[in-house]
């Protein structure tokens, strides 16, 4: 209970383990505003007394935590920090390493299994034109040692000349839609003379066509190769 007497400010040095209001008027006086301050007071868990034995609010800096705060009292903890959710990375199918292409009874040509194939004939054709064209239109051809020895290779063996063989082997070939473009291709530039020579130079030929099937598409281009 207040006696009266002034309270030393050392009595309040450390907060205390049960809080005690002390109030200079009996609790039916109290209005509204007072039980608000007291309310707030205890909320706030420091009420120290005034000289004049009243209650007295503490300012908004006394609510503040501070870094010399009472170690025994509380323990200041530093606030949460927000945990970034992490992404599992998800990787790229690697593609095929180039060179390791084989073209056996299973064809494995990595990048180039879809890809559009020409014949000798074909590259030929178009590589001469486009050479051919540049130089009417007077652009810089740049006639590289590649192109050159490309441009000598096509010419060696390829087996057809005029565009018109070359357009009429293209749709023999297209018609066997069941041989992949890479087969194609090859049966056009080889122009083997034999079934079983067709099948032993291209392996991957040996369950997508009979011989007889073969033996026929073999006999058509090489009738085209004569004109």
């Amino acid at each position: 209970m207040h006696d009266g007497h002034d309270t030393p400010s050392s009595a309040y040095s450390s907060p205390p383990s049960a809080i005690t209001i002390i109030v200079s008027r009996p609790p039916t006086q109290l209005n509204s505003s007072h039980k608000l301050r007291l309310l707030l007071a205890l909320l706030s868990r420091t009420l120290p007394p005034t000289r004049d034995g009243a209650t007295r609010l503490p300012t908004s800096s006394q609510h503040r935590p501070s870094k010399m705060a009472d170690q025994g009292d509380s323990t200041l903890i530093p606030p949460r920090k927000q945990e970034r959710k992490r992404f599992k990375p998800t990787s790229r199918p690697r593609p095929p390493v180039p060179g390791q292409e084989k073209a056996e009874a299973v064809l494995e040509l990595g990048e180039f299994q879809e890809v559009d194939t020409l014949t000798l004939s074909e590259a030929s054709l178009v590589i001469n034109a486009l050479v051919t064209k540049r130089r009417m239109d007077r652009k810089n051809v740049n006639e590289t040692e590649m192109l050159t020895q490309t441009l000598n290779y096509l010419d060696a063996f390829s087996r057809f000349r005029q565009k018109e063989n070359v357009e009429a082997v293209e749709r023999l070939l297209s018609a066997h839609k069941q041989l992949a473009k890479f087969e194609r291709a090859q049966i056009g530039s080889l122009c083997c003379e034999t079934a079983e020579e067709a099948k032993t130079l291209i392996p991957s030929l040996q369950d997508k066509i009979t011989d007889e099937d073969l033996q026929e598409l073999l006999d058509e281009i090489s009738k085209l190769q004569s004109r």
